[in-house]
């Protein structure tokens, strides 16, 4: 199995270009989707930005909330929020690219 990360996308419906250039370079028959990091899932631009990329038939496989840090520090291990929160989205990822 090969998961493809893509560049973040940036805030806002219709700013979708780097995105879309990595999905161009993945194979028809590979599995792909999005994770959209640091989301505000309540949002409006949140709502728009789901809603764009399933008009475009481009999956959003997880989301990760906003102020989720993944590392605690120089001196530290990683954190065990962002730990929490990721392991939910990499199930998703992983769930989704079998299917």
């Amino acid at each position: 199995m090969t998961i493809t990360p893509a560049p973040a996308v940036e805030p806002g419906p219709g700013r979708t270009g780097r995105v879309e250039a990595v999905l161009d370079l993945v194979p028809n028959k590979t599995p792909v989707g999005l994770v959209i990091c640091s989301a505000r899932t309540y949002t409006r631009d949140y709502q728009d930005v789901v809603a764009a990329w399933e008009e475009a038939n481009v999956p959003v496989w997880a989301s990760v909330p906003e102020r989720v840090a993944i590392a605690s520090g120089p001196e530290g291990w990683l954190s065990p929020d962002g730990i929490e929160a990721y392991r939910g989205a990499w199930r998703r990822v992983l769930r989704n690219s079998r299917d």
